[in-house]
């Protein structure tokens, strides 16, 4: 028969249960140690308001911070063929339902 390791009754088990606040800190430690040494950019608006921006540099550096930049110029061929196929199938799809009229 197999041996099973049974805990004595009278002995006593002390069981370390941390409460939310340390646990909210250990996460906040971690996301902290996992960001490194990544700037983080701190605005402050007239209003009191403050804007954080994690990483400023993410920004696309080929087009710039070009509002009206091209998405598929800067979007991988994973991304867009999937997309591509559906618009494509949207609009045959569309077409075909006007046929009628």
């Amino acid at each position: 028969m197999a041996d099973i390791d049974k805990s004595l009754p009278n002995v006593k088990q002390t069981l370390n249960i941390p409460n939310p606040e340390e646990i909210q800190i250990e996460e906040e430690k971690k996301l902290v140690e996992q960001q490194g040494d990544q700037p983080v950019d701190v605005q402050e608006n007239e209003d009191g308001s403050v804007d954080v921006d994690f990483d400023p540099s993410i920004g696309s550096v080929e087009q710039g911070n070009d509002h009206f930049a091209n998405l598929a110029e800067l979007l991988p061929d994973d991304v867009l063929d999937p997309l591509g196929n559906e618009f494509f199938n949207n609009y045959t799809d569309y077409k075909s339902s006007r046929n009628d009229w």
